[in-house]
Parts: C-alpha cells; structure tokens; sequence
C-alpha cells in the first residue's frame, strides 16, 4: 500500500469521527462551555477545521483557505467547514510525494518532517475530539459509536 493511501486512510478516519460528533451535537448547543476557562465545542470545531487547512498548506507549499473565512454562525457552516478541509487535506495526502513527506517544516515544537507534522496533526484532532465528546456528553449527547464512525471512515477513503 503507498504511503499516501495508508495516510488518506488515517486521517480520514479521525476527521469521520470528528465530523459526525459535531453532527450529533444539537445546534442550539454549538456554544457550550463548562467554564469561562474553556473553550466552547463550537470554538474547539473552529479550531480543527483551521488546522485542516494549516496541515494541508504546509505540506503542499500553499496558501488555500476556506473563501468565508474560519467563520461558523450555524452548524451547517461548521460542518461544511470540516468537510471542505478534510476534502483539501485529502486531496493534498493523495499526491503527496516522499519530497513532501521528507521536507523539514518548522512548526510550534520545533523542526519537523512533513511526515511529523502529519502524525502531530492525527495526534491534535485525536486530542481534540476527546474535547469534543467530554463536551457533548456533558450536555447530554451520546456521541456516534468509534467503531461504526471508523467503518464509514476507512469505507470513504
């Protein structure tokens, strides 16, 4: 299997998950917050599509964004947010070249391959939707099941 298969699969399959738990979360709960010191599902969502876009970007030696901005008023904008940057990153990790993967970046912890800003990148959104879950299910909403959100993945990729 070529590396960027194996990549497009990866991190289709946390952008799956990440996608359909916002799906989950009804919209007049996009704004909750446990705390003045945390951040509000809607914001943390925000902050994954933009990354999306960032990864993208660093490997391909782009600029692309989203023509509305990172800006999400409602869910269907969030979730059109996310889907456009996980189109873009997949688009990017299919015909990534080993050049690409092996091209130092320097990113927020210091020098890393292209490769390492991928895996930092699965690690982040992996991170990130555990943010997305505690918040949900503190309002009340089960998130989708992993393994039936890996499936759909793994079968779109």
């Amino acid at each position: 299997m070529p590396v960027s298969k194996s990549l497009v699969e990866h991190v289709s399959l946390i952008r799956e998950v990440v996608i359909s738990t916002v799906e989950a979360m009804p919209e007049d709960k996009l704004g909750y917050t446990p705390g003045e010191n945390c951040r509000p599902f809607r914001d943390i969502a925000l902050h994954i599509a933009k990354a999306r876009w960032n990864l993208s970007n660093m490997l391909s030696g782009q600029t692309d964004a989203p023509a509305r901005g990172f800006q999400a008023g409602t869910k269907a904008e969030l979730l059109a947010l996310l889907r456009e940057g996980q189109e873009q990153c997949r688009r990017v990790l299919a015909a990534v070249t080993e050049d690409q993967l092996t091209k130092v970046h320097t990113v927020g912890i210091g020098e890393r391959t292209g490769l390492d800003v991928v895996h930092l990148m699965l690690m982040h959104e992996a991170d990130h939707h555990g943010n997305l879950v505690v918040l949900a299910k503190l309002c009340g909403v089960s998130p989708p099941d992993l393994r039936e959100a890996s499936k759909a993945a793994l079968a779109k990729a």
